[in-house]
């Protein structure tokens, strides 16, 4: 009886789990650029998270959204035939056929409406790629505003350049949102041409820092703007998150834009928007601070900020990384923790953003334990932390060594005793002013290039 009601706890358990993946990755589509959201799919795919059938046709559907007919009518084409002759499927591929044949039509009126200023933005995007130093966002400019320039020629030019967006010609898109940022004079529309710009940066190869620097422009835009409703703010809010995800949770993982996605998450409008209409996203801001050394020694937002936001039920969200917080920072059960970091593996992996990071955040979050009980206690067994690592009292003192020096801890190792002797050093305010103040140049030169383009607008 004692095995059966085990085995029926596990695969409750691995239910839970497999409906938690499935309502995270549906939120997760919701506010992901369709043409983002095919990484993600393509993840499923590889990695049969889901059924295939049922991945395929979310991709046909994810396809439907943008203007790729030609490779949604492929993939439809590839199906098994009992999924082919379903209605839904019948009716999806009859209204992508109708959509590419309108389109092209509309889209060739609007692009030669618009082709001689088009022209005139390749011949400037040229001219200012030869000037270009290489370093920074490119701002683009004329030196004249275009003759004869009307506003539904600017229409056309934008509606064209969505449909370039739409078909995968991501650099094409990129090129005239540049351009027509400074052409038109509504902010919306600005606003609008921003979030093309971040989303063709983000998939054309060379242009992450570029994409970088747009989406704290778009952040910034956001928290002066007044116009429009709540709902369209918290909307917007949620956007800019997801799209930084993409961003930051790249392979190559770096502390400093770790940290800058921790801001971009943690102030009180962004948590408000997790906490009312994006739960799940508490999994990604939890660890990005346990990630970032930066984050977790900032005094406006840390571990214990999260910890806090935990236990009093703010956000309506519970995985591994949540449990693990609040095992080590209320209720210090550093058992409970390790039995928690076990589960990473298995919970993690099908996370598209975090699958590549599950070693890195193990290895953060032991090291997060070890520092953690070293402030709460003077002395520590030198076999218990081999046992803890699985390794022989040598492996475990070199191993508490390289943790000491990173935690900045100062300690004695008595070998004959077999203990390490913490000692707990008085703050250190120099090293404060130094994290403080590590992104005064790079933020500095964001504000040389925000004024850069301000004074291109008004020339």
């Amino acid at each position: 009886t004692g095995t059966w009601g085990g085995i029926k706890q596990y695969l409750y358990k691995l239910k839970q789990r497999l409906r938690m993946s499935i309502n995270i990755y549906k939120s997760l589509l919701n506010y992901l650029d369709p043409h983002l959201a095919l990484d993600l799919i393509d993840f499923l795919e590889e990695n049969k998270v889901f059924d295939q059938n049922l991945v395929q046709i979310l991709k046909i559907k994810t396809l439907a959204r943008t203007k790729m007919f030609d490779y949604a009518l492929e993939i439809i084409g590839q199906l098994n035939s009992e999924i082919k002759e379903r209605e839904e499927i019948k009716k999806l591929q009859q209204e992508l056929n109708e959509q590419k044949e309108s389109t092209s039509k509309i889209i060739g009126g609007s692009k030669a409406q618009s082709e001689p200023l088009l022209k005139k933005i390749d011949a400037r995007y040229q001219e200012l790629q030869q000037q270009h130093s290489g370093t920074g966002k490119l701002v683009f400019g004329f030196e004249e505003r275009p003759a004869e320039l009307t506003k539904d020629i600017i229409e056309s030019a934008i509606i064209y350049s969505r449909y370039m967006y739409d078909a995968g010609e991501y650099p094409e898109a990129l090129k005239n949102a540049l351009a027509l940022y400074y052409l038109v004079e509504d902010e919306q529309q600005k606003q609008n041409l921003l979030w093309g710009q971040l989303y063709s940066e983000m998939l054309v190869e060379g242009k992450r820092d570029d994409a970088l620097e747009t989406i704290r422009i778009l952040k910034s835009k956001l928290d002066q703007s007044t116009q429009g409703s709540q709902m369209y703010s918290f909307a917007n809010r949620a956007y800019l998150i997801h799209a930084g995800l993409f961003l930051y949770f790249s392979k190559d993982l770096k502390d400093k834009e770790i940290t800058q996605l921790v801001e971009l998450m943690s102030d009180e409008n962004q948590l408000s928007v997790i906490q009312l209409t994006c739960p799940y996203l508490l999994r990604y801001l939890t660890a990005a601070v346990v990630l970032s050394k930066g984050a977790q020694l900032s005094d406006t937002f840390n571990l214990n900020t999260i910890a806090n936001l935990i236990q009093k039920g703010v956000c309506n969200y519970n995985d591994c990384l949540t449990e693990f917080i609040n095992a080590v920072f209320r209720d210090f059960n550093f058992e409970l923790a390790r039995e928690t970091i076990r589960r990473f593996d298995d919970e993690l992996k099908t996370d598209f953003f975090l699958a590549p990071h599950i070693a890195i955040l193990k290895n953060s979050c032991q090291q997060l334990i070890f520092e953690t009980y070293c402030k709460i206690h003077r002395t520590l067994d030198i076999k218990m932390v081999a046992e803890y690592i699985g390794g022989s009292v040598e492996d475990a003192e070199i191993w508490i060594i390289n943790l000491l020096r990173s935690a900045n801890l100062e300690a004695k190792i008595d070998s004959d005793k077999g203990i390490i002797n913490i000692t707990n050093e008085p703050f250190n305010v120099y090293e404060r002013i130094l994290n403080r103040t590590r992104d005064l140049v790079p933020k500095t030169n964001i504000l040389v290039n925000n004024i850069k383009r301000i004074y291109a607008e008004t020339k």
